[in-house]
């Protein structure tokens, strides 16, 4: 019996190590690194679509992961991506849902009929190796409303600073004046 156990002793020793120098925690070898930031493949509602009664879910799919980041998204305005969404004209903080390569988006209080919706993810998605993009993505959609058929331009001045406001948000409402 003893010498059953002195055979066998070594053999499980080197097979236990064989086990241990095969398993390596990484990504397998081969094929270039991904320096490429994801990029966006489809939104729904399509662009300037009308979606009168629409109650779902604004969808942003891109050709690869995005990043969760390192906060969670609980609607308190806190989470990594609820920081970078903008929903005009809400001044919430909105609901934003990560489905991998896909995100979400929905004003907290829902969509109002009759409304000219823009969403904007200002710059700083990211997928999982880190590639940032460094553009905002912009969808604009109506829930009833006519399309926008005219563009405000211009730029906003920090009248004190002197200077420019790069990426201000500027909020223009037609309302009835003395004229008509």
């Amino acid at each position: 019996m003893s010498r059953l156990i002195r055979g066998t002793a070594p053999r499980v020793v080197l097979l236990g190590l064989a086990a241990l120098g095969c398993a390596r925690m990484g990504a397998p070898p081969g094929g270039p690194p991904d320096f490429t930031p994801p990029r966006l493949v489809a939104t729904s509602p399509d662009s300037l679509a009308v979606r009168q009664d629409f109650d779902g879910w604004a969808s942003f799919t891109f050709d690869e992961i995005i990043s969760e980041g390192g906060t969670p998204n609980f609607g308190t305005g806190q989470g990594a991506l609820e920081q970078l969404v903008i929903i005009s004209p809400d001044s919430g903080v909105p609901r934003v849902r990560w489905r991998r390569e896909r995100l979400e988006v929905q004003p907290r209080q829902g969509w109002r009929a009759n409304t000219v919706y823009r969403i904007e993810f200002a710059p700083g998605l990211q997928d999982l190796r880190n590639n940032r993009l460094e553009e905002a993505i912009t969808l604009t959609f109506t829930t009833g409303a006519p399309a926008p058929t005219r563009v405000l331009r211009g730029r906003a001045v920090d009248w004190v600073g002197r200077r420019f406001v790069p990426g201000a948000l500027v909020t223009a409402t037609y309302l009835p004046d003395s004229l008509t």
